[in-house]
């Protein structure tokens, strides 16, 4: 069982974006500007660490597949705060479900262990998901 205090973003980041977004965070979160960029360029994932708690933040980059610009368009608003107002976007639970399973996937092919989705939805990840390319 994996049992993580962390929180897993996506954002639809450009290469122009890291820079003025590790300033932003700068004093308040560990955000390594190099590490950013590479990982825009591959479109995969970085690591922000808040400073004063150590509460780690996963920030993964949209990738520009048709299944995860779907994701992207069928998040949903929710406002955490009205006064000043703050709001944030949450993915569906169909689609946390569908990236758990295709992380889990990935990590399991490239073990070279056999992969067993059964009733879980490994037909729908196929389909939903497409190339991971």
């Amino acid at each position: 069982m994996r049992a993580t205090m962390d929180a897993d973003l996506v954002a639809d980041l450009c290469l122009e974006h890291a820079a003025p977004l590790a300033q932003a965070l700068e004093d308040d979160f560990y955000a390594d500007i190099e590490m950013m960029r590479d990982t825009i360029r591959r479109t995969s994932s970085f690591n922000l660490v808040h400073l004063a708690t150590m509460f780690k933040v996963d920030v993964f980059v949209a990738k520009s597949r048709p299944f995860d610009r779907s994701q992207l368009a069928r998040r949903q608003s929710y406002v955490l705060s009205d006064d000043p107002e703050y709001s944030f976007f949450v993915a569906s639970a169909k689609d946390i479900v569908l990236s758990k399973l295709e992380w889990y996937h990935l990590g399991v092919t490239t073990a070279r262990r056999p992969v067993r989705f059964g009733a879980v939805g490994g037909s729908q990840l196929r389909r939903q998901v497409g190339s991971r390319e």
